[in-house]
C-alpha cells in the first residue's frame, strides 16, 4: 500500500510539474528575443602596474568580431561576444621599444538598455562583465642607439617569448579581464565605448610575477540583426 501511494504521489508531482512547464514556456518565449551582429572599431591599449618604469605609451590597433544577445524583458540582456583585439604598448627608456599583442577575447556581458520614445528608436545602454583573452601572437620591436660602454642592437618583429627567454623571463598568454562601458542604439545601429581592465600579471621574471597588467579603451560600431521574437 505504501509503495502504491508513493508511486501515485510521484505521478501527481510529475503531472503538476509538466503542466507548470507548459504554462511558463509560452510566457518566457513571448519575452525572449535574440539579436546577432558584427562589431568593428579601434583599440587604444597600454600597460599598467607598479613595476613599470618609465610609464608606457599608447598603442592603437583594430578590434572586430561579433555578438549574440539574449534579451529577456524590456531592459536587460545577456551578451556573449567573440572579438579579435590588437593590444600592446610603447616604451621609450631609450631605446624605443614596442610590444604588439594580438588576442582573441571572449566577454560575457550583462547589458541594460533604456529605450526612449521617438521615431529614431534611440536607446542608451550600459554593460559590464568578465572576459578571458587568449594571446595569439606577441612581437617585440626596439630601435638602435648607444649607451656608455655599448650599443643597442635594433630588433624588428621578434617573438616576445624568444626575447624574454634570453633574460630568464616569460610572458603569460592568457589574460582575465573586467569589462564595462556604455553607448547608445539608434535603430539597428550600435555605438559603444568600453574599458578593458586586465587582472593578470603578464610577466614573470626569475619565477616572480611582476605587477604589469593590460588596459585598453575600445571604441566600436555594430549592427544588430534580430533572429528571435521581439
Amino acid at each position: 500500500m505504501t509503495a502504491r501511494l508513493a508511486l501515485r504521489n510521484r505521478a501527481i508531482a510529475l503531472l503538476i510539474l509538466g503542466k507548470l512547464a507548459l504554462a511558463v514556456r509560452p510566457a518566457v518565449a513571448q519575452k525572449l528575443s535574440i539579436d546577432v551582429g558584427p562589431l568593428a572599431g579601434v583599440a587604444a591599449s597600454s600597460w599598467r602596474g607598479a613595476d613599470l618604469r618609465p610609464l608606457p605609451g599608447i598603442r592603437t590597433g583594430f578590434v572586430g568580431g561579433g555578438f549574440f544577445t539574449i534579451r529577456i524583458g524590456k531592459y536587460f540582456a545577456l551578451e556573449p561576444q567573440v572579438l579579435y583585439v590588437q593590444k600592446g604598448t610603447n616604451l621609450a627608456p631609450p631605446p624605443e621599444v614596442s610590444y604588439t599583442q594580438d588576442y582573441v577575447e571572449i566577454p560575457l556581458l550583462i547589458t541594460g538598455k533604456y529605450p526612449l520614445a521617438g521615431s529614431m528608436r534611440f536607446a542608451p545602454t550600459i554593460f559590464a562583465g568578465p572576459a578571458v583573452a587568449f594571446q595569439t601572437s606577441c612581437t617585440f620591436t626596439s630601435g638602435g642607439g648607444t649607451f656608455p660602454g655599448g650599443v643597442y642592437v635594433p630588433v624588428n618583429g621578434a617573438r616576445c617569448d624568444s626575447i624574454l627567454a634570453q633574460t630568464g623571463s616569460s610572458l603569460r598568454h592568457t589574460d582575465a579581464l573586467l569589462v564595462f562601458g556604455g553607448g547608445f542604439h539608434v535603430g539597428p545601429l550600435v555605438l559603444l565605448a568600453r574599458y578593458d581592465l586586465g587582472l593578470t600579471r603578464l610577466f614573470v621574471a626569475q619565477m616572480t610575477p611582476l605587477d604589469i597588467k593590460t588596459k585598453a579603451w575600445l571604441m566600436s560600431a555594430g549592427f544588430r540583426l534580430p533572429i528571435g521574437k521581439r
